[in-house]
C-alpha cells in the first residue's frame, strides 16, 4: 500500500482553490519558463506549479507532487 491522503488538491489557473487551504499561508507568482506559466511560492519556501498536487496525509502533513507523482500514488493503492 501506498501513501494515503486525507485530502488532495490538484494547483490550477485559480489559486483561490489553494488559498483556502490551512497550509497556505500566501501565495506569489513568479514566471516559470519551464512551464510556460507560474511558480507558486507556499508555505515554508515550497514552490509548486500548475498542475502539481497539494496533498495531506492522515499525519497532518503537507506534501507537493508532480502530477505523475500523484497518479503512481493513486494506481498503486487501487492495485
Amino acid at each position: 500500500m501506498g501513501m494515503r491522503f486525507k485530502q488532495a488538491v490538484r494547483i490550477g489557473s485559480n489559486v483561490t482553490d489553494i488559498m483556502k487551504l490551512e497550509c497556505v499561508k500566501c501565495v506569489t507568482k513568479q514566471p516559470c519558463p519551464e512551464t510556460t506559466g507560474y511558480k507558486y511560492h507556499l508555505y515554508d519556501g515550497n514552490i509548486a506549479v500548475k498542475g502539481d498536487w497539494l496533498c495531506e496525509d492522515y499525519a497532518g502533513q503537507w506534501h507537493i507532487l508532480k502530477d505523475n507523482e500523484y497518479q503512481q500514488i493513486i494506481k498503486t493503492d487501487n492495485e
